[in-house]
């Protein structure tokens, strides 16, 4: 009966462990993608804060123009080409 308990007990500590297991890679899963997510964001902030910038000063230019030759031209390419 005690080799049971014991049998019984290393059978449950050995699925925790599993499920510790799968826990830990979800979690880096998921701080994975959360870092690309800001990534992304902070990217896009700074072609906004270039667009502005471009915007303040020459604000008579066209912006399709800025698109394909401005400073930002291969952010808005790579963009594009991901959509």
């Amino acid at each position: 009966m005690d080799q049971t308990l014991i049998n019984d007990l290393h059978q449950r500590v050995a699925t925790a462990e599993r499920q510790r297991d799968e826990a830990q890679q979800l979690l880096a899963i998921g701080r994975e993608s959360a870092v690309l997510t800001a990534a992304r964001v902070l990217e896009l902030e700074r072609l906004a804060a270039a667009i502005n910038r471009a915007a303040a000063k020459s604000p008579f230019q066209a912006l399709s123009r800025w698109v394909n030759f401005g400073p930002e031209a291969d952010l808005l390419k790579r963009m594009r080409d991901a959509a």
